[in-house]
């Protein structure tokens, strides 16, 4: 049976945008974070700022020198393989990732094949509420090396997954304004 640690649970949706926390449960053979952020962005617009590949790196802290190095300008699609590079802790990592269930305007999922994880799936998905839109986070990850890997989930794998939300969720709001005024112009 999963253990649930919710670290808060908000009502308002605005309330949401700036202080809900995800939360993590531990499932059969990985553990799930799931997290939800409100931004007052229509939903076509949220979708389109995420089908951009090159965005996820406008998210990630600048301290992980997040890039893209798969060659694409092209908006996503299903079966599209992306490649990214990054460091974490100074250490040089590299993420390869499958997307996949895309919903066009509502949802859809990236799978690492290839990173430091023996396994993460993350699905995104968008809904209308309040004026704005509700995007959700549900990840379901594995770190890799069995007991030393649960080992290092407890000492810091969750706690760098909650912050790098952290980071996102304080910087998607604004990013997705700064499209918005790009678009008026």
């Amino acid at each position: 049976m999963p253990q649930s640690t919710e670290m808060s649970s908000l009502e308002s949706p605005h309330e949401r945008a700036t202080d809900e926390r995800g939360t993590f449960t531990r499932g059969d053979r990985c553990w799930v974070y799931t997290r939800e952020q409100f931004v007052s962005v229509s939903r076509a617009d949220v979708y389109a700022f995420f089908e951009q590949p090159l965005n996820l790196a406008r998210l990630m802290p600048a301290k992980m020198r997040f890039e893209l190095v798969t060659p694409t300008v092209e908006r996503m699609h299903s079966g599209q393989v992306l490649e990214y590079r990054f460091r974490f802790c100074g250490l040089p990592m590299g993420w390869v990732a499958r997307l996949s269930a895309i919903v066009p305007g509502v949802s859809f999922v990236d799978e690492l094949t290839s990173g430091p994880f023996a396994y993460w799936r993350h699905e995104h998905s968008l809904r209308d509420e309040g004026g704005g839109t509700v995007v959700s986070d549900h990840v379901s990850f594995r770190s890799p090396l069995g007991p030393l890997g649960r080992v290092a989930d407890a000492l810091f794998v969750k706690r760098s997954i909650e912050e790098l939300f952290d980071h996102r969720c304080a910087w998607l709001q604004i990013l997705l304004d700064e499209e918005a005024a790009r678009s008026r112009t």
